[in-house]
């Protein structure tokens, strides 16, 4: 006999297709996020390959690198006339194809050649590494990260908001302020950004220049801070070498530059979504009846 209050009778046909459809819709829900990440993953293809690869290169192989550290400031230090050339050539090659941290070897710039001498030749070095990238990163993405770019309203507005891609030397003036302001953070990853920008269609000039200007900096502080060095270079005697102010300044660079970066982003999307946004439905007037003229007796 159907029991109308219990809402897990499946006599009741109400019930029961009120639970299926729960059940089905939660179904769907939980098998729906991994097939979107997955599909996400493999829409990226080689793109995505190389973007773990160069996340978890740098760090494992900055382990031999500090490792090795003795030997080749060693050999840098008694090759004092090829040691610039081989610097730079290094540099160029181990960061560019993403195998090493920016950081590190600017800091051996600094202990080896002095700060003088390091600034220049490290930033030399960031120079080629960031061309070298450039090509790999193009060459790998093709055409496959614009292609998912221009299918989405909302990333399309975004990255014409951050790549001016107009004519004139105002739209290179600011691709190559934005390039220089993401590349500006101490902690801004060197090869996922090459990827990045250059996955968005970067042109190459705008980039090499605002990757040299926002490189600057850091690279600055990192050779001045591998030239106080006292003794062996290693990680531990290059973070203590570092005064705490250049903590605090980079922590607060970093966030002013994630929001205002988020900020442009930000109303990027809103620009889309006013656009696209349906009109109010306004309610039909009445038109007001003229009166008819009295007639004269």
């Amino acid at each position: 006999m159907t029991n109308p209050t219990n809402p897990t009778d499946l006599t009741n046909p109400t019930s029961s297709a009120n639970a299926t459809g729960s059940t089905s819709a939660t179904g769907s829900t939980s098998a729906r996020a991994p097939v979107g990440g997955w599909a996400f993953l493999r829409s990226l293809g080689p793109i995505g390959v190389l973007a773990v690869l160069w996340t978890a290169a740098p760090p494992i192989c900055s382990i031999f690198l500090f490792a090795y550290m003795p030997t080749i400031t060693d050999w840098l230090l008694a090759h004092q006339g090829q040691a610039g050339f081989a610097y730079q050539i290094s540099f160029a090659i181990l960061a560019g194809i993403g195998l090493l941290p920016t950081y590190a070897q600017s800091g051996l710039g600094g202990y080896a050649f002095g700060w003088q001498a390091g600034i220049p030749l490290a930033l030399s070095g960031f120079l080629g590494a960031s061309v070298i990238g450039f090509f790999i990163a193009r060459a790998v993405s093709g055409d496959r990260a614009m292609k998912l770019i221009r299918a989405n309203k909302k990333a399309t507005s975004i990255r014409e908001a951050l790549v001016k891609d107009r004519p004139g030397i105002r739209g290179l003036l600011a691709t190559i302020a934005m390039v220089a302001l993401l590349r500006m953070p101490p902690n801004s990853p060197f090869a996922l950004t090459n990827l990045a920008m250059a996955a968005a269609r970067v042109p190459l000039l705008p980039f090499v220049i605002g990757t040299v200007l926002g490189m600057a900096p850091r690279t600055a502080v990192a050779v001045v801070i591998g030239s106080l060095v006292q003794g062996s270079l290693t990680r531990d005697t290059l973070d203590q070498a570092a005064p705490a102010w250049v903590w605090y300044v980079g922590i607060a660079l970093s966030l002013a530059i994630f929001i205002l970066i988020g900020r442009i982003a930000q109303r990027a999307v809103e620009r889309v979504t006013n656009t696209t946004a349906p009109a109010t439905p306004t309610a039909p007037t009445t038109p007001t009846p003229t009166p008819t003229p009295t007639p004269t007796p």
